[in-house]
């Protein structure tokens, strides 16, 4: 008779070819260090799980999907002949240093041990590198305890209440289920998931683990998760014993990080309760502690973001020694802001706030050990504003110069993993850097709290974005000189190119070499709509630069213009002609160039063009039935044009009454122009203006001029 396994491995899976194969190869090492069994169960894969599960498992089986998770874990544990029994997902990967999970099978089991808990990683990048959270997920159970699986979703194992656990803090699982998700996959499973959390909440709606799981599955729907969090600390307020029950404390930690983190006005009045009545729970020191720093310092209110920042670093580094008991005080749910970016971060804050309190020295001391290019995107974003505030101390704007340029140089080549993440936190480095060049509050922001000329911290660093800093201030002589120095002009703030037209400096080739998409977007951002007038300025900018000498450059010139119609108010009339005059101009040369004579011989294919390609398409034929007398077709012409664009509605509005002008009336205005030039030589008695106002010439212009 064969002798019955120590250990039997369950799975359940369905289309896993992404991961199946790198799980199963993980589990090997376990499975040749111990009697082991495994069995898995598909659920119905189509792009090849099953061969290869097969070519794995010691048992596999056909399970048909029922919409319940517990029914086929309980197929699967129904197979298992096993001592203990271990559950894993096709997306999780056993570490390989087994020593702590051998020692405990082969170890005499105490009488009421029936559970252990191995630490779930929980990746948030593909690479597995970098941020994780650590969860003690309950994946073993000693199968004689005779247990099954409960609830349709987010199963588990009920115990009975004299049952002893045991937490394995060395046996991992590394996952990264969550780091593979794209958006969409993300809502598709959270509205899988909340289909059967809200059947399971509404069979018990007084369970706080489904209502912590609802909350947690409903982050892709804002309104619905809000209302479970509301719900929950009406009833926790109502009675303050529930909070702490199994799941009372995370569900707790989740509304406060919620409130605090989108400002909500509930925010203050949460969390002086939830202070009342669980400080020293390991969610309220860690992950309360870190939102409420950045709620009072996003509120400006220093002083207490500073106590807040302490708190947490003093409580993140006591829990970090005592791993185990953290494990076990968060063994409902993994705390999501513990980890060594998250420290990091708290660390920008603190200096920040004794930066803003005139504790500068002290600032330093906390922001020189940090290496910049070690921090992630959002501790990025803390440390610049930190840095910010010292921007009048000598050590700061040495730091940035030193930190700044190995961050912003390109990577030559992305041929490595290193080299992608490089160029990724380069290209978030910018977005930030680009941001704080913004002169004015976007809409929503304090307009007291709002640093004007923050671009001075980079006036030193010598690459392109310590040029641009320079530029902000510079005049046309010295802003030129600048501008000629400039080779990487994606690193150059959209401001300070606003800058440079202010100052009517022509760009250089380097700028129009870059990919169109990134001069389209630079188009956009300099034809401001919140700011009409600079179109001016634009206009100006456009008639002093020579943009005949590439093609780069008319398509440049011509986006511009194209951004600058969609920014226009339609309130200046000189402009408006100026503008439309210019753009029917452009037009009647780009789109030749652009798009084959056939194309723009058939009408009927112009639908396949871009919509403001058609929209200028339409005027110019417009305009030529314009000039040839043909009214009703000038009219059919807008009402096409607006068709292909309806966002040009105002310009389309605008041009109905100002037509434009006809070959005959520009040469009258022409000519209206040269007489009066003549006119304003003379007294208006001289006899030469007397002679000048009876010859045909004048008679001709009279109207314009009189």
């Amino acid at each position: 008779m064969m002798e019955r396994p120590l250990l039997s491995i369950g799975m359940i899976v369905k289309n896993e070819i992404r991961c199946i194969e790198k799980c199963l190869q993980a589990l090997q090492p376990l499975r040749d260090a111990v009697p082991c069994q495994l069995v898995i169960a598909d659920t119905g894969s189509t792009d090849g799980t099953r061969e290869v599960a097969e070519r794995y498992a010691d048992v596999c089986f056909d399970f048909p999907w029922t919409g319940d998770f517990s029914q086929a874990r309980n197929a699967v544990m129904d197979r298992c002949t096993g001592k203990w029994y271990l559950t894993v997902d096709a997306d999780e990967y056993l570490v390989p240093d087994l020593r702590e999970l051998k020692e405990f099978l082969w170890a005499k089991r105490p009488k009421n041990l029936l559970m252990a808990f191995v630490i779930q990683r929980n990746y948030r990048d593909v690479d597995m590198e970098g941020r994780y959270s650590d969860f003690p997920a309950p994946r073993m159970l000693w199968m004689d305890s005779g247990l099954r699986y409960q609830g349709s979703i987010h199963e588990s194992w009920v115990l009975p209440a004299d049952a002893d656990t045991k937490i394995l803090g060395k046996t991992i699982l590394d996952h990264d289920g969550y780091a593979f998700q794209n958006p969409e996959q993300a809502k598709q499973k959270a509205e899988r998931n909340m289909k059967l959390l809200r059947a399971e909440l509404e069979k018990d709606p007084g369970n706080l683990r489904r209502l912590n799981q609802c909350v947690e599955s409903a982050v892709c729907f804002p309104q619905e998760c809000m209302g479970y969090l509301q719900r929950a600390m009406d009833g926790f307020m109502a009675q303050p014993e529930l909070v702490m029950a199994p799941f009372g404390q995370p569900l707790c930690r989740t509304a406060l990080q919620t409130a605090l983190m989108d400002r909500l006005p509930q925010a203050r009045a949460w969390l002086a309760w939830t202070e009342e009545h669980m400080a020293r729970s390991a969610y309220f020191q860690v992950d309360v502690a870190f939102c409420a720093a950045l709620y009072f310092r996003n509120e400006r209110e220093y002083e207490t973001a500073l106590n807040w920042a302490e708190r947490y670093l003093k409580d993140q580094e006591k829990w970090s020694r005592q791993r185990l008991t953290m494990l076990r005080e968060t063994s409902a749910s993994s705390l999501n802001l513990f980890g060594e970016e998250d420290r990091r971060r708290i660390l920008c804050v603190k200096a920040e706030c004794l930066g803003r309190l005139g504790r500068e020295e002290e600032a330093l001391e906390l922001l020189l050990p940090l290496e910049a290019k070690e921090l992630d995107l959002a501790a990025s974003l803390t440390y610049l504003e930190a840095m910010d505030c010292l921007r009048d101390n000598p050590q700061a704007q040495a730091r940035m110069a030193q930190v700044l340029p190995p961050i912003l140089t390109a990577p030559e080549e992305e041929d490595n993993k290193a080299e992608k993440r490089r160029r990724e936190k380069r290209n978030n480095w910018l977005l930030m850097l680009n941001d704080r060049f913004r002169e004015k509050p976007e809409e929503g922001e304090e307009a007291e709290h709002w640093l004007e000329g923050r671009w001075h911290l980079f006036r030193e660093v010598p690459c392109e974005l310590g040029w641009a800093a320079r530029l902000m201030d510079a005049d046309a002589e010295e802003g030129r000189a600048l501008v000629e120095r400039m080779e990487e002009w994606d690193m150059v703030p959209a401001r300070a190119i606003r800058r440079a037209v202010e100052l009517m400096i022509p760009l250089p080739d380097s700028f129009y070499r870059r990919k169109g998409e990134n001069n389209r977007d630079t188009a956009a951002a300099l034809a401001d709509p919140k700011k009409p007038e600079f179109i001016d300025t634009l206009l100006d900018w456009m008639d002093y630069c020579d943009f005949t000498v590439s093609m780069s450059r008319f398509q440049f010139q011509f986006d511009l213009t194209m951004s600058a119609l969609r920014a226009e108010d339609w309130h200046d009339d000189k402009r408006a002609h100026r503008l439309c005059k210019l753009f029917l101009d452009l037009a009647a040369d780009y789109l030749p160039n652009y798009y084959s004579s056939a194309l723009l011989e058939s009408e009927e294919d112009w639908n396949a063009l871009p919509g403001m390609h058609q929209y200028a398409l339409q005027l110019l034929k417009g305009k030529t039935a314009w000039e040839s007398g043909d009214e009703l077709g000038w009219v059919r012409a807008l009402r096409q044009a607006l068709k292909a664009a309806p966002a040009m509605k105002k310009m389309v509005d605008f041009l109905r009454q100002n037509p434009p002008k006809s070959a005959a009336q520009i040469q009258l205005e022409e000519l209206a122009r040269k007489v009066q030039a003549v006119l304003a030589q003379y007294a208006p008695d001289d006899p030469a203006v007397l002679a000048l106002k009876q010859s045909d010439a004048y008679r001709k212009v009279a109207h314009l001029l009189e």
